[in-house]
This record gives structure tokens, C-alpha cells and sequence, in this order.
């Protein structure tokens, strides 16, 4: 359900800025430089981006993107092991894969540890508001 609002939204997002009279790709690429962010996009495409703020932004899109990612290795290995599999049996797929975790396995590593303790500081937080 939440994937799918999230693509209206991003649906809705894009149609603003092609109303705006930006092609549709320049549009895309700024959206996904902005992680959606409309008023960030629009900065971008306008050339008045404070380079600050798009690496802040990255850095928020990767750490949400290794959440989710270590949210999903983490609940059901068995559907892990069958999904990279999958993945693995694409010579693209796969070769993308092994450049992506060889080029930022550092970040990928410190991202992963940082959900990590994110979400044991939560647990942490709701056990002690039980008892």
C-alpha cells in the first residue's frame, strides 16, 4: 500500500514539474537527484542548487534505501537467498551488484550498523515505556 502512494506521489510530483514546461527527463533526473523533494527538484532544474543540501539528501535517500534494504535481508532469509539468486542469474544484474557493494561496501557496511542500532534504540525505547 505504501509503495503505491508513493508512486501517486511521485506520479503527482512529476506532472507538476512537466506542467512547468521541463522535458520529462530532465524532470526524472532531478526528482530522483532530490529524492522527490518538489521544491528541491525545481532548485536543481534552475541551476540554484546548494550542492550542501543535494549530497544531504543523498546521504538521507541512501541511508532510507539501506533501512529498507536491511529490513527486508533481515525478516525472511529464505526469500533473500532466492531473490539474490535471481538477481545473480542476470550477467547485468549481477555484475552491477558486485560493483555496487565493491565500490560502496564501506558506506553500504556503516549504513547497514546504523539501522542497526536506529532500530534497537526504538525497541529499547518501547520497552521501557511498557514496563
Amino acid at each position: 500500500m505504501s509503495a503505491d502512494v508513493q508512486n501517486t506521489d511521485t506520479k503527482d510530483t512529476l506532472t507538476q514539474l512537466l506542467e512547468m514546461g521541463y522535458a520529462e527527463i530532465e524532470a526524472r533526473q532531478a526528482l530522483a537527484h532530490a529524492s522527490n523533494n518538489l521544491e528541491l527538484a525545481i532548485q536543481y532544474l534552475v541551476g540554484d542548487y546548494d550542492a550542501e543540501q543535494t549530497d544531504e539528501a543523498l546521504r538521507r535517500r541512501v541511508r532510507r534505501h539501506c533501512k529498507q534494504l536491511r529490513s527486508c535481508l533481515m525478516d525472511n532469509p529464505a526469500l533473500t537467498d532466492y531473490a539474490v539468486a535471481a538477481l545473480m542469474k542476470k550477467p547485468r544484474t549481477a555484475e552491477a551488484l558486485r560493483e555496487l557493494v565493491g565500490t560502496h561496501s564501506v558506506t553500504f557496511m556503516e549504513s547497514m550498523l546504523e539501522s542497526s542500532s536506529d532500530e534497537e534504540e526504538v525497541k529499547e525505547e518501547r520497552n521501557q515505556s511498557h514496563s
